[in-house]
C-alpha cells in the first residue's frame, strides 16, 4: 500500500482513514503508524466491539459500507480502505461514488476483490462475490476515480489454497 502511495508521488501519513467493513481492526493494525484519525465502519456490532478492543480508532459505526460512507462528509477522508470488504458487494459503482465523495482531493481509495477469468461480476459457492478485472477497472473511470495500481494478489486462502483476487488502489484528483 505504501508503495503504491509512493508511486502517485503522496507522503506515507494519512491525517484521516475510513476502514469499510473494518471486522476485527486487521487494517487499522497494519497502518496505525500512518493514520492520524481511525474510523471503522462495519455491519456487525460484534465486529466493531472487537474493533473498538484494539484501541485504534478514534470513531466506529454499525452501518452497511456505502450507508456508512453516505454519512460521511464532503471531502473529509485521505484514505479509505475495503480490505476483504468488497466481495460482499455484487455492484460496486455506489460504492466508489461515495468514496470518491469524501475523498478529499489527491485521497486514495485502496481496496481488495476476489475475481475470476472473466469479465463482469460472478457468486461464488461461499456467497462471496468475484469481479473481473475489466469490471473493476471501468467501475473506478465511471466513478471519476484515477487507477493507479490493480495487481492479481491474493488477500485469503480457502481450503489452504489462495483464493484469486485483485489489490486495487484509486485516487481523487
Amino acid at each position: 500500500m505504501l508503495a503504491a502511495r509512493a508511486a502517485v508521488r503522496k507522503p506515507a501519513l494519512f491525517r484521516r482513514a475510513i476502514d469499510l467493513g473494518c471486522g476485527t481492526g486487521l487494517a487499522a493494525t497494519a497502518f496505525a503508524s500512518k493514520v492520524d484519525h481511525f474510523i471503522g465502519i462495519d455491519l456487525s456490532p460484534r465486529m466493531i466491539e472487537r474493533a473498538r478492543a484494539t484501541g485504534l480508532y478514534a470513531q466506529l459505526e454499525v452501518a452497511e459500507m456505502v450507508e456508512g460512507l453516505r454519512g460521511g462528509p464532503d471531502a473529509s477522508a485521505n484514505l479509505v480502505l475495503a480490505a476483504d470488504a468488497m466481495v460482499y458487494l455484487s455492484d460496486i459503482a455506489p460504492l466508489l461514488r461515495e468514496a470518491k465523495r469524501v475523498l478529499a482531493a489527491g485521497g486514495v481509495l485502496a481496496f481488495t476483490v476476489e475475481t475470476h477469468d472473466g469479465d463482469g461480476v460472478t457468486l461464488g459457492e461461499g456467497l462471496r462475490y468475484a469481479h473481473g478485472a475489466s469490471y473493476v477497472r471501468s467501475s473506478i473511470g465511471n466513478a471519476g476515480l484515477e487507477l493507479s495500481r490493480l495487481e492479481e494478489l491474493s488477500a485469503r486462502n480457502e481450503d489452504n489454497v489462495p483464493v484469486p483476487g485483485l489489490v486495487v488502489v484509486a485516487g481523487k484528483s
